[in-house]
């Protein structure tokens, strides 16, 4: 299978094995065919898909994981919000932008790795993930906006610690937007400043 083939299709499970309803607006390429067949489906396209547009899949109640090609340079505002199935995303190096509330409400997404080439990840890209724990920055010049990974309902007793590593990233690169930690009911303060 050649680069130019897998750059034509996004792949995709759901929960239910229904295919995602999609509209052609919310794509750059013209969609051929959206079929789910032996436990995946498969959006293609007439050519490679650039950027993924507003709420493109949000609220996609059924959607599991999905991957993205190499092509797609930009995921637009709200293209995956309040995805609440949504599990895992592959994400492929030659994507550069995240924008705002990109995946804000995906509150089963567990883990995520922004490409090396990712340069901007928009305000509240990741907000109310509540079982996002793990995340990898391997890019040296990603710059996070605001509120990156908050959680609209900072008093949710079930919110846990993010584990953020940034691989490639010097210190002085490196510009985190820190927010206050609300801890649960009766947990102790192990630590200060």
């Amino acid at each position: 299978v050649t680069q130019a083939a897998l750059n034509v299709k996004i792949t995709y499970t759901t929960t239910d094995g229904k295919i995602i309803e999609t509209c052609e607006s919310w794509f750059d390429a013209r969609i051929i065919s959206n079929t789910y067949i032996n436990g995946e489906g498969v959006l293609l396209f007439d050519s490679p898909v650039r950027r993924i547009k507003q709420r493109a899949f949000g609220f996609a109640d059924n959607l599991l994981s999905i991957c993205l090609p190499s092509s797609v340079i930009e995921i637009e505002a709200n293209t995956f919000l309040a995805c609440t199935t949504l599990q895992s995303i592959d994400l492929s190096n030659g994507l550069s932008k995240i924008s705002c509330n990109a995946f804000a409400g995906c509150i089963n997404l567990r883990s995520i790795t922004l490409p090396e080439s990712v340069l901007e990840v928009g305000m509240g890209a990741f907000s109310d993930c509540h079982n996002l724990t793990n995340v990898i920055i391997l890019g040296a010049n990603t710059q996070l906006g605001k509120f990156v990974f908050s959680f609209m309902n900072p008093f949710d007793a079930k919110v846990k610690a993010k584990i953020i590593r940034a691989v490639n990233m010097r210190a002085d690169d490196a510009r985190l937007y820190w927010e206050k930690l609300y801890l649960p009911e009766g947990s102790r303060l192990v630590f200060l400043d």
